[in-house]
């Protein structure tokens, strides 16, 4: 689960608190605390945990969902089937229509 690294390491420095002791206060390993703290990634378990021994909501190391690609999807969500069979099949005349042509030409 993705969060935010910033939250974890801000509030562990807050505290003066080393990733090791924050990793034994947590039950956690070391390489845990500094995998969450540098990627931003942790097991929902994990997320409890931290959680509960920094006494902060979940919510607040929710990371911010990564913007769709406005562009691809607006693309793709505005074609409908009809207009992709359309699509498929020509592009598929296209290809045969180059296949015919360069084997003329290979075989001259």
């Amino acid at each position: 689960m993705d969060i935010k690294a910033s939250v974890i390491k801000a509030e562990r420095q807050s505290r003066s608190w080393t990733q090791q002791h924050l990793a034994d206060v947590c039950n956690l390993s070391l390489r845990t605390v500094q995998r969450v703290e540098r990627f931003g990634s942790a097991a929902p378990e994990t997320v409890m945990e931290l959680c509960s021994v920094l006494e902060i909501e979940q919510v607040q190391l929710m990371a911010d969902p990564e913007p769709l690609n406005v562009t691809r999807g607006a693309f793709i969500s505005a074609l409908t089937s009809p207009v992709i069979m359309m699509l498929g099949l020509l592009l598929l005349m296209v290809g045969l229509g180059l296949g015919a042509v360069l084997t003329y030409l290979l075989l001259q």
